[in-house]
């Protein structure tokens, strides 16, 4: 009966490995190759020339507007009760 013991072994290792490569080991180079085809595009993409053009620091003080000031800055340990 040791060769039963054996095969029952070997098939529980041989199933175990098959669970771990298909289910973790290939979704992961899979994930890997995907995200390497994304960024290989982005840089393509990059490459051609931005699609919105980016912030001149002069352009942006032009755009934004000017903050309201309600009131003078008080020191927090200025303040008493």
């Amino acid at each position: 009966m040791p060769e039963m013991e054996e095969l029952l072994f070997a098939a529980v290792v041989i199933y175990l490995i098959y669970k771990i490569v298909f289910g973790l080991l290939i979704p992961v180079v899979q994930a890997t190759l995907k995200m390497k085809h994304q960024f290989r595009n982005m840089k393509s993409a990059d490459g051609q020339g931005p699609a919105n053009p980016p912030n001149d620091p002069g352009n942006s003080k032009a755009k934004s507007k000017p903050k309201e000031v309600i009131g003078d800055y008080i020191d927090f340990e200025e303040i008493k009760k």
